[in-house]
């Protein structure tokens, strides 16, 4: 089955940057969503995050036109879907480096091993969404760029609030790596609101 079809394939294509290409094959085989979406700068492809988290229950409607509300699954202290998680957020230090106390690490290659093997068909039957964000003004030495991959149309939607939109300033790159990236899943939902279920199994690692 195609899961990426040949306009948002061109879409990556004319980033002109064989890192980009070769992190989303990475992630879209270890993921393995049902479809593959690449959002641009365009008001139509963001329109298209926000009315779609509308559309699967992800945000609902206010009487505000123009605003929505975004349910959290809160069962306890212990045990909710929000992403501040003091116990499961370490940063991975390389073996040997320094380890600051004051801060929950864990060793690199230990904590890659467990979160890939956690991402495994974690976006199994929903849409994962390419996303660009410019941290900082535009055309800014001091900006720092950003290439995500969520199956989350809410935390997409959220972002657009956040920062500037940022697939064509990736063209600037010039094919380079100076940029970052990271990979969210909301994993299996259950509930209405859909909420993530395998709480156990969030890891926010850096």
């Amino acid at each position: 089955m195609q899961i990426i079809d040949q306009e948002n394939f061109d879409k990556l294509r004319a980033l002109n940057n064989e890192n980009v290409i070769k992190i989303v094959n990475e992630f879209v085989d270890l993921c393995r969503p049902s479809k593959v979406t690449v959002i641009t700068d365009s008001i139509e492809d963001i329109e298209y995050c926000r009315q779609t988290a509308i559309k699967i229950g992800e945000e609902a409607k206010l009487e505000i036109e123009g605003h929505t509300i975004h349910y959290d699954g809160f069962f306890s202290m212990s045990n909710h879907d929000q992403a501040r998680d003091k116990t499961n957020t370490k940063v991975l230090i390389p073996k040997g480096q320094y380890h600051p106390p004051a801060i929950n690490t864990i060793e690199r290659e230990e904590g890659l091993k467990e979160i890939l093997e956690i991402m495994k068909g974690c976006m199994e039957r929903n849409e994962c969404l390419i996303r660009f964000f410019c941290l900082g003004p535009k055309n800014s030495k001091f900006s720092i760029l950003a290439l995500q991959l969520t199956d989350s149309f809410y935390v997409a939607h959220s972002e657009d609030l956040l920062y500037r939109a940022g697939y064509e300033e990736f063209k600037k790159l010039n094919g380079s790596d100076e940029f970052f990236y990271f990979i969210h899943s909301s994993g299996e939902l259950i509930g209405d609101p859909p909420v993530t279920k395998n709480l156990d199994k969030r890891r926010i690692y850096v």
